[in-house]
């Protein structure tokens, strides 16, 4: 059996025996996937060996569909399979997925050894009518610390701004500290803004400009690495992940 590195966040439970889940009605768990380790290949969740999502993930990407990444899966303790590519880098891991529960599986690494760099947080989404909500993950390697600005047009009628996150460093150093949790802090106006991703000298590494809408759920994921050019440049991938 292959090493299995996972970073879990509110308890995800690690059980010693396999039990199928037999139900096909009532609530479903619901995960999302997300590729943002640097150079590697699509990924795939097997869950009792059948895949959850059907087109493996690649690079920067984010599982489901563009408006939805979550996918629903039958809940209950299943055998878990991560795999890249072709390969399979961790094997027959039993975890439970709770009825009703929202989870996201974050490749944040190469696997090396059979070893795969992965967090997986227990989701805490909770729609406002009003507003949207926002999360950032910095999943650009290397050592820079970045923040996220949401910053309203010049010529909008008010020009507040929304900072979604500061100084946060790559997940490969945060991840086991407990900085990283499935909550969605940031309060985001349904509204034009600026994105801008800042490194810790407060220099634009990039920019781009959305619209937001209430009663929606948004991740923010820097990919990319400190330092890259073209591909590899810092980035932010935006996920939409409603409940």
């Amino acid at each position: 059996m292959r090493n299995f590195s996972f970073a879990l966040v509110f308890a995800l439970v690690f059980m010693a025996a396999c039990q199928k889940d037999e139900t096909t009605e009532g609530p479903k768990a619901r995960i999302a996937l997300i590729n943002a380790a640097l150079d590697s290949e699509p990924i795939s969740l097997l869950l009792d060996d059948q895949p959850l999502n059907e087109v493996p993930v690649s690079f920067g990407e984010a599982s489901g569909t563009a408006e939805n990444a979550y996918l629903p899966t039958g809940p209950g303790v299943r055998t878990t399979t991560w795999k890249v590519g072709e390969s399979i880098v961790a094997d027959n891991k039993f975890l439970a997925w709770s009825p009703g529960k929202y989870y996201t599986m974050i490749h944040y690494d190469t696997a090396v050894n059979g070893v795969a760099p992965i967090l997986i947080l227990n989701d805490d989404p909770q729609p406002n009518d009003s507003v949207g909500k926002g999360r950032f993950i910095n999943c650009v390697a290397g050592s820079d610390s970045l923040t996220l600005w949401l910053i309203r047009p010049l010529n909008a009628t008010r020009n507040d701004t929304t900072r979604v996150a500061s100084k946060q460093v790559w997940l490969g150093f945060s991840n086991t500290s407990n900085n990283i949790n499935g909550a969605y802090n940031a309060t985001i106006q349904p509204k034009e803004y600026w994105l801008q991703l800042l490194s810790r000298d407060s220099t634009i590494l990039f920019r781009d400009t959305l619209t937001f809408q209430s009663k929606q759920m948004y991740t923010f994921v820097g990919i990319g690495e400190t330092g890259g050019t073209g591909a590899k440049s810092p980035q932010v991938k935006l996920v939409l992940q409603p409940k």
